[in-house]
């Protein structure tokens, strides 16, 4: 049993492919090798193949016919989608990340500040010695996590590729 073209290529690409062969054929150009395209199974299933193709000529450099090969590469387009919504799936997380720290950092951020400027505050009354040593621990320890909040934002920043620097003397 002997098929033509338009039995094994998909409907969706055979107009196209029809006429970049016949295009060729005219202009005796031979046609690229590797044109990936969907082609039917006998049963109606869809296999992506990529197809090679050789022109072969008469006596007077005609082309007469077509010699082509095909190879089936259903696997590794299954496989190059597979990579592409991994890929999506991957940035979209990152992107979701990102999102949580810059609004975690925020909310932290805020009342950080708070606490670090009634720390100042009451540094600035009259205090006992030990009232003032617990005041300038929790005014250090707030500034320390601040710093903390600030280095993760900036690794954030630098994993995202938008972290930009500051010339200061």
């Amino acid at each position: 049993l002997h098929s033509t073209l338009q039995d094994i290529i998909h409907p969706d690409e055979l107009n196209a492919h029809l006429e970049h062969y016949e295009s060729s054929f005219a202009r005796n150009v031979a046609p690229p090798f590797g044109v990936e395209r969907r082609f039917l199974r006998k049963d109606g299933t869809t296999v992506w193949v990529e197809a090679y193709a050789s022109f072969q000529h008469d006596e007077l450099r005609r082309p007469v016919y077509v010699i082509g090969a095909v190879q089936d590469i259903s696997e590794r387009k299954r496989l190059d989608e597979e990579l592409r919504r991994a890929k999506e799936s991957a940035e979209a997380a990152n992107r979701a990340k990102d999102e949580f720290l810059a609004n975690v950092s925020h909310e932290i951020r805020t009342p950080m500040n708070a606490v670090i400027g009634m720390a100042e505050l009451l540094l600035d009354t009259p205090l006992r010695g030990v009232q003032r040593e617990y005041v300038s621990a929790l005014k250090e320890s707030a500034e320390s996590l601040l710093g903390l909040i600030g280095d993760l934002l900036d690794f954030a920043r630098i994993e995202a590729g938008k972290l930009e620097l500051a010339a200061t003397p």
